[in-house]
């Protein structure tokens, strides 16, 4: 499918947005789910096992 100029525009401000929703709110998802035990170390492994559940970052190719 071939967007038009004005519409690849909208898909990537669309794309951007959606990518930053979906790391924020896996940082929110690792945050409330941290037990008070844990070191950081654990919550930054927390946080890449979120964002990888949330999807790729990156578009393929």
């Amino acid at each position: 499918m071939r967007l038009s100029q004005g519409a690849e525009s909208e898909y990537d401000e669309l794309t951007v947005t959606l990518r930053l929703n979906l790391a924020v709110t896996a940082t929110f998802t690792a945050y409330q789910t941290w037990p008070v035990d844990e070191s950081f170390d654990d919550f930054q492994r927390r946080l890449e096992r979120c964002l990888r559940e949330a999807g790729p970052t990156c578009p393929p190719g």
